[in-house]
């Protein structure tokens, strides 16, 4: 359950949105409120920034548990937890906005964008079961991308030449801005209006297979959206949060972009309702019940149904869930550890494990039977009973 949906709120999509979604919602909004396009208004300003702060929660797994779990006043109230110990933080929405799109933003160097050598990740966190983790598995995940397209050479137009550069700012992007104050003149750095930012003319005839088959507020020219089916290897004793990197699978944006970026899968695994990953390899599996009578049984032991479907048999040593047990009422649990039998060791040559704690529950009678005292008085004594 979500506790606060703010940041949901400021990039206009619902807590349950998907990572894409996210990314769309994010180059739409950060495009429309950036502080150059809209005159130094302090508002699409202010907007600016409180979309760049929610996109760079949302886009990151990790983070975006941690706000869904606590919300945004545990990262910034003064009574709070510690913002120290919290993966939230100050965001400096003009480089987020400079990574994102690989473009310099108001106020940098006339010397047009800087160069990129890759995009931003892709991150997609996929949820896995303690089985699966157990086990191993191998998942198809499905990932949205942008690539460049091959008709048009990357340039968006329908006739394959490129867009020739601004006459206004000399394909900088970027125009000096003079402004007289008192007796000085003081210059600014502003995207420039006649190419909004591009260094390139106006697109008079666009590729019909990129350009156009964008949305209106996300369209990049020379880039189309696909979708990478990535084939995922799970091992056995994989963790909990783990990352695979796909290099080169991410988005292929145009110069000065000059390799793809990656996919990064993360996992997060599903709670189960028996078992409870404790480490890395060890196990520990919650109430195993078992009666009272049954444990002073010859041949006593305790099945379990292990992750992969395999029915183990726990055999105690003998007296000792009876000495922990019988002789303190008020605790009628103990926990057993089996070597050998928790989460796979990863990579492990010798296919060895960490080990399995049983946390046993003894259910007590209301009244002892006569073979039900016999057994007890067989077990300590008559005089441990009186």
């Amino acid at each position: 359950m979500v506790v606060d949906t703010s940041l949901y709120d400021e990039l206009g999509i619902l807590p349950s949105a998907a990572t894409d979604e996210i990314r769309t919602a994010y180059r739409r909004l950060a495009l429309k409120y950036h502080p150059d396009k809209n005159g130094g208004d302090a508002r699409a300003a202010e907007k600016f920034k409180k979309v760049a702060e929610a996109y760079e929660i949302l886009s990151d797994p990790t983070k975006r548990r941690h706000y869904d779990q606590l919300g945004r006043a545990s990262a910034v109230g003064q009574n709070g937890p510690s913002a120290a110990n919290f993966p939230f933080g100050n965001v400096d929405a003009e480089e987020l906005f400079r990574r994102f799109f690989g473009v310099s933003t108001g106020g940098g160097s006339a010397g047009g964008p800087p160069s990129a050598r890759k995009p931003p990740d892709i991150v997609i966190e996929l949820q896995l079961s303690l089985e699966e983790l157990y086990c191993g598995t191998r998942k198809r995940v499905a990932v949205r991308r942008v690539r460049r397209c091959p008709h048009c050479k990357v340039h968006g137009t329908s006739d394959q030449i490129p867009l020739a550069s601004c006459q206004l700012c000399g394909g900088r992007g970027e125009r000096v801005h003079g402004m007289r104050v008192g007796g000085l003149i003081l210059q600014q750095m502003q995207v420039c209006s006649s190419c909004n930012g591009t260094g390139k003319t106006a697109l008079k005839h666009p590729c019909k297979h990129c350009f156009m088959s964008q949305h209106s507020d996300n369209r990049v020219a020379g880039t189309v959206e696909c979708v990478k089916e990535l084939l995922l290897e799970v091992d056995p004793g994989t963790d909990n949060e783990a990352r695979f990197r796909f290099h080169g699978e991410g988005d292929e944006m145009p110069p000065p972009y000059q390799e793809p970026g990656d996919i990064i899968i993360t996992t997060k695994a599903l709670p189960h309702p028996h078992y409870r990953r404790i480490s890395k390899n060890d196990l520990l599996l919650l109430n195993c019940v078992v009666s009272l009578e049954s444990v002073f049984q010859k041949d006593f032991f305790i099945p379990i149904e292990h992750l992969d479907g395999r029915i183990l048999k726990i055999f105690p040593a003998e007296g000792t869930c009876a000495k922990m047990n019988i002789l303190e009422p008020l605790f009628p649990h103990c926990l057993y550890s089996v070597a050998n039998k928790g989460m796979p060791i990863r990579g492990d040559p010798q296919g060895r494990q960490g080990k399995l704690f049983v946390r046993i529950h003894i259910v007590y009678p209301r009244a002892l039977n006569v073979s039900q005292l016999t057994l007890l008085e067989e077990a300590f004594g008559t005089a441990s009973l009186t």
